[in-house]
Order: structure tokens, then C-alpha cells, then sequence
């Protein structure tokens, strides 16, 4: 509050400079003629009273400045004063303050930027629940290089881990919409039932499909995002249970998902279909050699990661006897996948303030 009530003084100062500065001259050249009357009737003449009392009273603009200075205005002053001047070289270098406006401007820009990623990608959390749970899964090829998963090695894992409290798959895909107009290219993503779970997403209209639904032969059904809800289908609550061609198949809809979720947890692409990876019979699904298939998980409350990796390795060793494949298994937090390659990049550029990063 006294912070504040100083900065009103000095604002209130400042606008009224003129007046205070009469004041000030009023009350000094009070002084002084106060003591040149002394002197005066003390003997001394007007005039030379008045310049003993000059004397002796010291310099007036000092006595002006150090009121000014208590007054908190003469910082302020000097800085108006400042900017007064260098406004008056800038307009005689027209050239030079272009310059030097511009690189400003690029500086501020890129500035503005690097913050925006850091913050953006680097600071804030996952957009999920509890996102610090997330766990991405990868196979350790021999040479030691990460790699995909297979479908059947995502449902070995599903069954047998005890440590997460449940693990999706998903695999991008893109499909044509037959519609009236004209036909339309969608991306879209199949994934595991337990994909929605894992991340703790809720349709906006409608469910979610089920464990059963997402199994060969279950009746094929899908979920839409909440953009081409709108953009397709006006956003009506209609679109529940009917139908929609996705390159020559008939699909139901059963859910609209939020506008903030509809984007690959990896590459940021945006999808605008989600089918259940299971209904898929496809050939390079079912080969365990095969590894395309992302897998995220959600570790149990009070479990670690290095509790996870523990047993997801002998997991994986189980199954590389088992199947004669000689596969490790690799965990890190999804946040430092989402951010891997973006981490070093922003955080270097940022430390260094360079803006041809």
C-alpha cells in the first residue's frame, strides 16, 4: 500500500511540475527575504542585505534539484530527458533506425517464439490426467536400436504385466470419406479399446467402443472428432448411430471425441477417425515380426518406472525364448518422447538467444 501511495506521489508530481516548481521558488525566495530583512534591520542596506542573504542561503538551483530528488520526480526526469535525446539522433539517422528498429523487432520476434516452444512443448504437462504415469514402450532390437511393437507382442505384454494399470496400441492410418459433394481424405488412427482409458479421454457425445467391439468379426463401428463433426455433419447430436463410408466399409458411429484430444500423442498429426485396432484383418498385424504398432501405458498408483522396466524385461525375455527372438524392451515417460527431438533444439536456442535457431 505504501508502494503504491509513493507511485501516485510521484505520478501526481510529475503531471504537475509547472506548480511545484512555483511552490518551490515561492518558499525559497521566502527564506531569503526573511533573512534579508535580519540583516536589514540589523543596519545593512536593502540591496546589500538581500545579497548576504544569497550567500549565505547557498546555490538556489541546488536547493531546487535536491527537492526534486526528495520528491522521488528527478529519476523519472532524467529518463524522459534520456529518451528526448535519443529520439532527436534517430531522426537524424533515418537509415540507422531502421536498422536498428528492425533487428529489434527480429530480436523481440524470435524471443517470443522460443518462449512460446519452451513453454508451449518443454514446460507445460501432457493434456492428460495424471500425466506423469504415461509410459511409451518400445522393442529393443539386438543392435540396440528402438523400435515399434508388434500387435501380438502388445497383447503378450497387456496380459501379463502387472505393473500398469492397463496399455494401449495404436496405428495411424488414412481413409477416404465417400460423401455427396465430393470424397474427402481423413487421417485417422486405430487403436485399442484401452487407448481411451490409458489417457483418460471422454467422448463429448456417446461412448467410447468396448473390449468386445474391439475384436475380428465384432460389428465395425467408429469414433469422429469433434472437427469433422462439425465441419461434416453441423454438429448434430443426429450423427449417433448412423452410418459412414470410410474407403468402401460402413462404419457406425458411436462417439464424437473432443476437439483438445483428436491428435497423435507423437507426432502431433491431427485425426479425424478412430477405429479399434483389433476389427483390423490385416496380414502385417498378426506378424510378430511386424513393428509399426505405438504402445503407451498408464503405471499403477505407486508403481515406478524402474519397477516397470523391471518386469517388462523379463517379460520380454520370456517371450524372446519363447518365440526364439533375441528382443529386449525399452520405457521412457511420454513427455520426454513428445519432447525428444524438440528439447535440445529449444532449450540451446533459448540459452543462447540466437535467432537463427
Amino acid at each position: 500500500m505504501r508502494v503504491f501511495s509513493s507511485l501516485c506521489s510521484v505520478v501526481w508530481t510529475i503531471f504537475h511540475r509547472s506548480r511545484i516548481d512555483d511552490e518551490m521558488d515561492a518558499e525559497l525566495w521566502a527564506h531569503i527575504e526573511d533573512r534579508a530583512n535580519d540583516l536589514e534591520r540589523a543596519g545593512l542596506p536593502h540591496a546589500e542585505a538581500v545579497r548576504r542573504a544569497r550567500l549565505e542561503f547557498g546555490g538556489y538551483q541546488k536547493f531546487k534539484e535536491e527537492c526534486r530528488e526528495a520528491l522521488g520526480t528527478h529519476l523519472v526526469e532524467t529518463l524522459v530527458q534520456d529518451a528526448r535525446y535519443g529520439l532527436r539522433m534517430l531522426r537524424k539517422s533515418p537509415g540507422f533506425t531502421a536498422v536498428a528498429v528492425l533487428t529489434l523487432a527480429l530480436g523481440i520476434g524470435a524471443n517470443t517464439s522460443l518462449f512460446s516452444i519452451v513453454n508451449g512443448v518443454l514446460l507445460k504437462p501432457l493434456p492428460y490426467p495424471l500425466p506423469n504415469q504415461l509410459v511409451s514402450l518400445y522393442v529393443k532390437a539386438s543392435n540396440g536400436q528402438e523400435i515399434g511393437v508388434s500387435y501380438p507382442n502388445f497383447l503378450d505384454w497387456q496380459k501379463a504385466n502387472k505393473t500398469f494399470s492397463s496399455i494401449a496400441a495404436s496405428y495411424w492410418d488414412d481413409f477416404i470419406l465417400a460423401a455427396r459433394d465430393k470424397a474427402e481424405r481423413l487421417h485417422g488412427e486405430r487403436a485399442s479399446s484401452s487407448f481411451f482409458s490409458v489417457l483418460g479421454v471422454e467422448p463429448v457425445i456417446g461412448r467410447v467402443y468396448t473390449a468386445s467391439e474391439d475384436q475380428l468379426g465384432a460389428a465395425p463401428v467408429v469414433l469422429i472428432s469433434a472437427g469433422l463433426w462439425e465441419r461434416k455433419f453441423g454438429s448434430s447430436r443426429d450423427i449417433l448411430g448412423k452410418t459412414i463410408a470410410l474407403s468402401g466399409s460402413q462404419y457406425m458411429v458411436i462417439g464424437v471425441l473432443p476437439g483438445t484430444f483428436c491428435q497423435s500423442i507423437f507426432s502431433g498429426t491431427r485425426y479425424d477417425v478412430y477405429l479399434p485396432i483389433g476389427q483390423w484383418n490385416d496380414p502385417v498385424l498378426r506378424d510378430r515380426k511386424n513393428h509399426q504398432v505405438d504402445v503407451v501405458g498408464r503405471l499403477r498408483t505407486g508403481i515406478s518406472l524402474p519397477q516397470a522396466r523391471s518386469e517388462m524385461a523379463q517379460i520380454s525375455q520370456h517371450l524372446s525364448i519363447e518365440y526364439h527372438e533375441n528382443e529386449g524392451v525399452a520405457l521412457h515417460p511420454l513427455k520426454q518422447d513428445v519432447v525428444g527431438d524438440v528439447q535440445p533444439f529449444s532449450l540451446s536456442c533459448w540459452e543462447l538467444s540466437d535467432s537463427s535457431c
